[in-house]
């Protein structure tokens, strides 16, 4: 719906960007203060409840010894995998391609120390299934937390084209460092010293010709010079 906002955590690493999202979700409890979720105090909350409103992939993660399809649904044997919901994910996840690619699809066992004819996934593979994971449990907020950092550019260019489809339903927040990521959220906050040094959309932080300007200025100059190659001359041929 209209009102479920897109939310960017931008800064400069060791600006506080995921131990706020920590203390959102409440992996992480305030020594100071307190957080209000709809106008209540985050303690006031069933703990399994407050988990189950909350999705992210987290930087720490395990990957049991089941099947694809077990890992994302987190099931237990016994309990029936939604076939259409699991597909769904895995399809949002960018993660299609490579399930087909098995002989055993989404049955396909997981971790070779445990199964000897388990797959091994890459880096970039395991981020797509925890997105697929975390999209199957359908919470109302999204935490992403540098979700492309193990994507090769071609990955990561889908998953921007995805991103209102992949958070259609939920409220949003996603964490980067590159500010030229974020510019479909609704309202970028700038993380700077543990504190929001600025709020609004990209067009208004680029306007106003703050902190935010200076960063996104800077590293558009970086990516420009780390990937325009040399032009070729007369003289150097």
């Amino acid at each position: 719906s209209s009102d479920l906002e897109k939310i960017a955590l931008v800064g400069l690493n060791g600006a506080g960007k995921t131990t706020l999202t920590r203390l959102m979700s409440g992996l992480l409890l305030p020594t100071k203060g307190e957080i209000l979720i709809n106008g209540h105090n985050i303690l006031d909350y069933n703990r399994e409840e407050l988990y189950a409103l909350f999705g992210l992939v987290p930087q720490n993660y395990h990957l049991l010894p089941m099947s694809i399809a077990r890992n994302i649904a987190c099931s237990q044997d016994g309990e029936e995998v939604e076939e259409e919901k699991l597909q769904r994910c895995i399809a949002l996840a960018g993660l299609t391609e490579k399930v087909d690619s098995l002989p055993l699809k989404a049955d396909t066992l997981l971790n070779r120390q445990v199964n000897s004819e388990a797959v091994s996934l890459s880096g970039g593979e395991i981020q797509k299934l925890l997105l697929a994971r975390l999209l199957y449990r359908e919470p109302k907020c999204i935490i992403l937390d540098e979700p492309t950092a193990a994507l090769d550019p071609i990955a990561e260019d889908r998953m921007y084209r995805k991103y209102n489809e992949i958070t259609d339903g939920a409220t949003a927040v996603f964490i980067s460092h590159r500010l030229a990521s974020t510019r479909f959220c609704d309202r970028i906050f700038l993380l700077d010293g543990a504190r929001f040094a600025e709020c609004g959309t990209h067009e208004e932080l680029m306007a106003a010709g703050k902190k935010y300007r200076e960063l996104f200025d800077l590293q558009s100059r970086y990516y420009k010079e780390e990937f325009d190659s040399p032009s070729i001359t007369d003289e150097s041929v």
